[in-house]
């Protein structure tokens, strides 16, 4: 563990005094800090400015039972923490990114080999898969690790990525959100072990408001 500067010890003297509105935040890095995460780690995480918390979201895997401590400090997790979704989602035009999640849409069997009940609800939503499909294979995520520590992999960069999605084109942001809420669903009604928490509360502890 890295040794606490003095700033540090006086955040911490802080924190004592600080309203039960923080009680959340300070048991989150309780328990990555008994997961091993460093203290710059940690600080860093809840001061990240693009709304992508990834140590939360590392530890709502952890606590509804889709990962362990020893998931998460596997080598595919943190190769996983290290992605940077900026440098897999393109930018372009909105109007080109329509004509391509249009074309998508309307020939999804055809250009996906899928079932047309897999296809997305609406334009958009076809939108956003191309745009994540092409990001995931740009960052060497065009599959994941089996086992618990691939899926705490592909939450991390899912998130990160559709995070990132939303903010390059506001108009998908959303449908980035919906489409998160809807995996997060299916991932949690796998088996997992007794005592998990729920998964509205564990998208609670993300700040991810399911009523949107």
């Amino acid at each position: 563990m890295a040794r606490r500067d003095p700033g540090q010890r006086k955040r911490t003297t802080e924190c004592r005094a600080l309203p039960a509105a923080r009680t959340a935040q300070l048991s989150f890095e309780k328990d990555l800090r008994a997961c091993g995460f460093e203290a710059a780690e940690i600080e860093a995480a809840w001061s990240r400015r693009d709304e992508v918390e990834r140590v939360a979201v590392e530890l709502m895997a952890l606590a509804t039972g889709l990962a362990s401590i020893d998931d998460l400090a596997s080598d595919q997790v943190k190769r996983a923490r290290n992605t940077l979704g900026w440098a897999g989602v393109p930018q372009m035009p909105f109007e080109k990114l329509e004509a391509i999640a249009r074309r998508l849409w309307e020939e999804w069997e055809t250009l996906t080999g899928q079932p047309l009940r897999e296809q997305p609800s609406s334009v958009l939503g076809a939108g956003v898969i191309a745009l994540l499909d092409d990001a995931e294979q740009k960052l060497g995520w065009a599959a994941y690790p089996p086992g618990n520590s691939g899926m705490a992999a592909r939450i991390i960069v899912r998130r990160e990525v559709l995070d990132v999605i939303g903010q390059a084109y506001p108009m998908l942001k959303a449908e980035c959100r919906r489409q998160f809420l809807d995996e997060w669903n299916r991932w949690h009604g796998m088996e997992r072990p007794r005592g998990s928490i729920a998964p509205s509360m564990a998208l609670s502890l993300v700040g991810i408001d399911q009523s949107q």
